[in-house]
């Protein structure tokens, strides 16, 4: 073996070495290297941090967004809610302004044994509609679907029609036909009143 030589680079990256017998060898100093590698990681770790704190932040928003959306939608289905009730409502009051005999039997507060047979089906009919409206007023205002003020407006005329002597014996009949909520609710106003 003869005789070594050593040459540095001046970048501090590569060493070379030759021996004596003019073979070369090179050496990649890793010390330079090793802390660019090092900084590179340390870059990539703040990048890393940095986005996760901007995802979270995103998300934070998305969320905000979602909310406001479900409250738009849910006042929207309110409004929606209400007015198919009014339109039922509407429905039922032109039924007995366009129809002489519905509007004898319903324009009053009739006992149904003195009505005829076809009085006492034109009120029976009238009756399964009327509840039947009511039942699902109060199921859309259990379900968060009505404001408490607006079924209270309808809760009223519910409670009325049942007390008149016209809509107690069809409800007292015929109350096992409606959901056991609905039934609850209304015999308990009855009790209360």
């Amino acid at each position: 073996m003869g005789r070594v030589s050593a040459d540095y680079s001046p970048g501090g990256s590569v060493y070379s070495a030759v021996r004596g017998d003019g073979c070369q060898l090179r050496l990649i100093a890793g010390i330079g290297r090793l802390k660019d590698f090092w900084g590179g990681l340390m870059k990539l770790e703040k990048w890393a941090l940095i986005s996760e704190i901007v995802g979270g932040i995103a998300i934070v928003i998305s969320l905000i967004y979602v909310g406001y959306e479900i409250s738009q939608n849910t006042s929207e289905l309110r409004s929606s809610n209400r007015q198919s009730i009014a339109e039922r409502v509407e429905d039922f009051a032109i039924a007995a302004a366009s129809n002489p005999e519905l509007a004898a039997v319903m324009g009053r507060d009739v006992d149904p044994a003195t009505l005829t047979p076809v009085q006492r089906q034109q009120l029976l009919m009238y009756n399964v509609a009327f509840y039947r409206s009511a039942e699902e007023a109060y199921l859309q205002f259990l379900d968060g679907l009505l404001s408490e003020e607006y079924w209270n407006t309808r809760a009223v005329v519910t409670v009325g029609r049942t007390q008149g002597v016209s809509g107690g014996p069809y409800w007292a009949r015929d109350k096992g036909n409606f959901s056991p909520r609905f039934a609850a609710w209304l015999d308990g106003e009855l009790e209360r009143e």
